[in-house]
């Protein structure tokens, strides 16, 4: 994702969620694996603060 668009879904996450972002290379590799062989990275992480961050309306 470029540096425009990271900017522009960051802004649109602040907008709808209260909870904190991770956008930096260590946390987001830290989310590439699970407990299969795939490797996907993500584009963020987020850390939801309430029950209204995790209800999509």
């Amino acid at each position: 994702m470029d540096d425009t668009k990271q900017k522009d879904f960051k802004k649109e996450l602040q907008k709808r969620i209260k909870g904190d972002f991770s956008f930096d290379e260590v946390t987001l590799g830290i989310y590439t694996t699970d407990a299969s062989i795939y490797q996907i990275k993500p584009v963020a992480s987020c850390m939801p603060r309430d029950e209204d961050d995790v209800r999509w309306s």
